[in-house]
């Protein structure tokens, strides 16, 4: 290690990890989560000033997406980028995290853990139906878990995010009508995380998923209609269980219309037509900033790195990358100043979050230094593989710019949506590849276990001894601990002295409102950072 390695080495370990901390229900303490009041740049937007208007019921809202949704790879049980207004509308889970790690009961009555979190008892609400007038039973719930374990045996091929917690569970049983037991491997601080995050769906019905004809599910917003290519369509749920809390659904129903591109759905909304665009490209969010409701921190924007590539075995050639990337240019320019600069996958809130690592580590001297020390030489270009959508062509387009610029070629591959998602959970990428993640606002070891460039094996086949020390270790105890504290301080030497993701920039939830839209003035940290629809209401 490099002088100027070491003394920033030495300089992070002497730094506390901060956070705030929310209390589990089973008493063991968990990282506190960004709040509701985070959700909004300017919650008055769109109202009369002066005015205190109240919930309307009626209307459609419509809604804009780039790309089709992709329901035959396992929906809804993973979440994809591809999905966002069907990731949230229809399904629901059994508990949710409103604005902290504290479980807020949805289709659970009871969630109770045993002394040593080995075991979890689990009590459905009495009367609870799916929107096709089935019952909701333990056996839709042990259906989602079975389906992410064993793909193949419903004709999904691929991986799962949610399959390490998955795993953890060794036996799970139906006790009554209502109420199933889960029985885990080992004590577990985090499996609430898992069932704020799983959705469920009726189970019989599930090749009506799959081929993109029905999703029967309890949420406030019933699947009507999807035209690929062209929309989707949804309708208020009249007998939605949670109407007493949240007061909707107050929209007849809900459009999603699919654009070509970025440009025709931004001349869409400036004319008018358009009332809610989640993910809203940056550069049209700025133009109508005032209308934005941004989200907590959820992950990242990152290029994977395959460390078995001869390209990129050396340590050293990874750090150069690292310093070569100019976040200040992924942030300000492509991200329109929605975010900060940031190398570390945490927010503020977490437990591992480190004040050290809000800072852009951008060193182009340095990393051609560390490329000349390694002795780094290329008989072909570096591939950067990306989706196809202009986001995605944008990001990689840049950072082949900054390889480039410490002399590193590298050429651009693109890929279509469902074929780049299926590459990655096959672990298929030649070199490099860029997307996003999210989940590191949960408990962090959570991000560990179960998110794509984290969880092992992951797709860079990192596999470092130390690594999965710091899993092993951050397993079973209260993340909150000092010891848990030690463990966050080694993940972030190992990131920035062997790193196998270079962060672009950070993950944040930026929706677009058109001038009508009420209500949107809150996000779930859990599941997804997903808008609270139940409020959300369309002026006349």
């Amino acid at each position: 290690m490099v002088a100027q390695d070491e003394a920033l080495t030495r300089r992070l370990s002497r730094r506390r990890l901060i956070g705030t901390a929310a209390m589990a229900t089973a008493g063991l303490a968990v990282a506190a989560a960004c709040g509701g009041k985070e959700t909004s740049s300017n919650p008055g937007a769109g109202r009369s000033a002066g005015k205190e208007e109240k919930p309307r019921k009626g209307g459609t809202l419509i809604g804009a997406q780039v790309s089709d949704v992709n329901m035959g790879t396992g929906y809804p049980f993973v979440l994809l980028a591809e999905n966002p207004f069907l990731n949230y509308l229809p399904v629901e889970p059994l508990v949710r995290y409103r604005n902290s790690l504290e479980p807020e009961m949805v289709l659970a009555e009871r969630l109770e853990y045993n002394a040593d979190r080995t075991k979890a008892v689990i009590t459905l609400k009495p009367g609870l139906t799916f929107h096709n007038g089935a019952p909701v039973t333990p056996e839709d719930y042990f259906f989602g878990i079975d389906l992410i374990l064993n793909p193949r045996k419903y004709g999904i091929t691929g991986s799962f995010q949610l399959a390490g917690f998955a795993r953890f569970i060794t036996d799970m049983k139906k006790v009554d009508a209502r109420t199933m037991e889960f029985t885990f491997d080992r004590p577990r601080a985090n499996m609430t995380d898992l069932f704020a995050q799983l959705p469920v769906v009726h189970a019989a019905s599930y090749e009506d998923v799959k081929n993109g004809k029905a999703v029967a599910g309890t949420g406030p917003y019933i699947f009507k209609e999807w035209a690929p290519g062209q929309r989707l369509v949804f309708t208020a749920n009249p007998n939605w269980h949670l109407t007493d809390r949240e007061g909707g659904p107050y929209l007849d129903g809900v459009e999603v219309r699919f654009f070509a591109d970025q440009d025709a759905m931004g001349l869409a909304y400036e004319a008018g037509g358009l009332d809610l665009i989640l993910d809203a490209p940056a550069t049209l969010a700025k133009r109508y900033r005032a209308r934005t409701r941004v989200g907590p921190k959820r992950g990242l924007v990152y290029a994977g790195l395959n460390v078995t590539s001869p390209l990129l075995r050396d340590s050293r050639v990874r750090r150069a990358l690292f310093l070569a990337v100019d976040r200040e240019r992924f942030v300000n320019e492509l991200g329109e100043g929605f975010g900060t600069v940031t190398v570390q996958p945490w927010p503020s809130s977490s437990p591992a979050f480190n004040p050290a690592l809000e800072a852009s580590f951008y060193d182009p001297e340095k990393a051609k230094q560390l490329l000349k020390e390694a002795g780094f030489s290329q008989s072909r270009p570096l591939v950067i593989e990306h989706r196809t959508t202009q986001t995605y062509v944008n990001i990689a387009s840049v950072l082949k710019e900054n390889f480039e610029a410490i002399g590193v070629r590298a050429e651009l591959k693109g890929t279509e949506a469902t074929a780049f998602l299926a590459k990655l959970r096959a672990r298929e990428f030649q070199d490099v590849w860029v997307t996003a993640h999210a989940f590191s606002d949960l408990t962090p070891v959570t991000n560990f276990q179960q998110t794509f460039p984290y969880q092992v094996p992951n797709p860079s086949f990192y596999e470092n001894p130390t690594y999965l020390d710091i899993i092993e270790k951050l397993s079973g105890i209260d993340p909150l601990s000092d010891e848990a504290k030690r463990q966050y301080e080694r993940f972030t030497q190992l990131w920035l002295t062997d790193p196998w993701l270079l962060p672009l920039q950070p993950t944040v939830p930026v929706a677009l409102l058109g001038a009508k839209v009420r209500g949107f003035d809150e996000y779930f940290l859990a599941p997804g950072g997903s808008p609270n629809f139940g409020t959300i209401w369309k002026a006349p």
